[in-house]
């Protein structure tokens, strides 16, 4: 039993042949009342971890996840800047279906924009090549934030 079957059978009783709009619009209503309801109670089943028998039986899947444990999404970008435009699964799991040649998601990193650190590593790689691989612990650090003092300064 739905919570909108009431609401549902008062709209049908306004039906007329000159009343269709009436009827569309409230099985519209009903429909959003229906999907909010379903949201609210999944949300307090779900309440703390779900196992997975807890979203098997809400008829959902856990999303696959990448390198460092974090959940793909549709449009997600991965390191190496490419679009998540479909995931598939089948009996060997999740894959990326099209942009990333079917690869499994676990292999590949989300793209996050880069930081002091990531820009200074790339600066210290580009500028002493091999050299830099003996750069001392600490020093891309204590130069971000160097920087990053230099920007509140300026701003």
């Amino acid at each position: 039993m739905s919570i909108t079957d009431e609401l549902r059978e008062w709209v049908k009783s306004l039906y007329t042949p000159n009343s269709a709009t009436v009827k569309d619009e409230g099985e519209r209503i009903a429909d959003r009342i229906d999907a909010e309801h379903e949201r609210a109670m999944a949300d307090a089943y779900l309440s703390g971890t779900p196992t997975d028998e807890k979203l098997t039986e809400l008829g959902w899947i856990r999303l696959p996840k990448d390198a460092d444990g974090e959940a793909w999404h549709i449009g997600d970008r991965t390191e190496s800047g490419q679009t998540i435009e479909a995931m598939g699964l089948n009996k060997h799991g999740w894959h990326f279906v099209g942009t990333v040649n079917e690869i499994d998601p676990a292999i590949h990193r989300h793209h996050h924009a880069p930081t002091v650190e990531d820009v200074l590593r790339d600066f210290a790689l580009a500028v002493c090549k091999d050299d830099a691989l003996t750069i001392r612990k600490g020093v891309v650090e204590e130069y971000a934030a160097k920087l990053r003092l230099a920007e509140g300064e300026d701003a």
